[in-house]
């Protein structure tokens, strides 16, 4: 390879790494145009979690869209205890009576209790948890699932979700243009002429247009954040990010990104679920699962817990029906079946699933009632 291609490769690695985004598990990226309500959604790579983080490729593709961090919900205000969910730390739902509840914050982590902790997206996100588990855990015991519900239902409200989107759409639009102008222009332009002519007049011509380019993002930039609307606030330490959009091709592109951090509490997916292909549908019915199905949900004088009394809420919100988010386990009818992994058992001793936490399984001929 030529210096140029190196120079080219080097350039779109550092593009690729300026457009990644280590999140926790649960974060669920919406994207696309809130206006004609066509949104996607894109997870995290959950394979490679590192220390609870996993890597998530924003869209890179020009014409860049406006984007928004959603969130499973991670922590339960159960009646005697915080049940924190499982994610990619703990393989299983872990449970801290609130005796031994003892918060502490470091950045984005909080810390629950000796050896417990979860991972927030941004550290806005962290703080905003912290208060709403100090505030749980000073309510009775009685209160803390209706009050879990309540502030469910406030990150669930889909036309608050799109007129969120829509004000950042507008106000990154010429962030994401000019973005866009400034890709095509590096990595096309400035590329196809070296490569047809080598260096020469024309190359340094464009060189000097794409500095141009540059202090134009940079400008906006600066612009933008001195007129954000009051809700939010400006992005830490944006006049060394502005710096950097000055002489750092693949930071100006993304320019807009930095603008579109993940709010503190986010919303909940479900809040755009009705937005959303199938695949939204398979995502509300894990969650369903996993908050239905616990060790001991088969009992008949169990206490529905605080995340199941909460999705039945959001669920009936949004007009889902329960029998299609929750349909039996396949061969119900002949074989046993794990409700929450759908699993079937065809042996008689069979009685729990140990994939699951030791969840019940479902007899073979019972009624399903979700």
């Amino acid at each position: 390879m030529t210096d140029g291609q190196w120079l080219f490769v080097t350039f779109l690695a550092l593009y690729f790494i300026e457009c990644l985004r280590w999140w926790p598990p649960q974060t669920l990226l919406i994207h696309g145009n809130p206006e004609k309500r066509r949104l996607a959604f894109r997870r995290p790579l959950a394979i490679f979690s590192i220390a609870g983080r996993c890597p998530l490729l924003l869209p890179w593709l020009p014409p860049f869209p406006v984007w928004q961090a959603v969130s499973a919900w991670r922590l339960i205000p159960e009646r005697d205890a915080m049940r924190v969910k499982a994610d990619g730390v703990r393989a299983r739902d872990e449970l801290i009576p609130w005796e031994r509840l003892a918060l502490s914050q470091d950045a984005e982590r909080l810390r629950l209790a000796a050896g417990v902790e979860v991972i927030a997206t941004c550290e806005a996100e962290a703080t905003a948890l912290r208060a709403l588990c100090e505030s749980w855990q000073n309510l009775p015991a009685t209160q803390r699932g209706a009050a879990f519900a309540d502030w469910a239902l406030s990150g669930n409200d889909t036309d608050a979700f799109l007129m969120r989107l829509s004000e950042a759409r507008e106000l990154t639009r010429g962030l994401r243009l000019l973005g866009g102008v400034i890709w095509v222009w590096c990595y096309a332009g400035i590329s196809l002429i070296y490569w047809r002519l080598g260096e020469g007049a024309l190359l340094y011509a464009s060189l000097v247009v794409l500095g141009g380019l540059l202090l134009a993002q940079a400008l906006l930039f600066r612009r933008v954040c001195k007129k954000r609307a009051p809700a939010h606030t400006a992005p830490a330490y944006w006049p060394l990010k502005m710096l950097g959009m000055m002489f750092f091709p693949p930071m100006a592109i993304r320019a807009a990104d930095h603008l579109l951090m993940p709010d503190a509490p986010p919303f909940h997916p479900l809040a755009a679920m009705s937005l959303l292909p199938e695949g939204g549908r398979e995502l509300a019915r894990h969650w369903w699962r996993e908050a239905r199905y616990l060790p001991g949900w088969s009992q008949p004088d169990r206490t529905p817990g605080s995340e199941e009394q909460a999705l039945r809420t959001l669920f009936a919100a949004n007009e889902m029906d329960l029998n299609e988010v929750d349909p039996p386990p396949p061969n119900l009818a002949v074989m046993k079946g794990c409700p929450r992994c759908h699993a079937a058992f065809d042996s008689p001793q069979a009685s729990h699933c140990q994939d699951c936490s030791g969840v019940e399984l479902a007899e073979a001929g019972s009624r399903w009632q979700p």
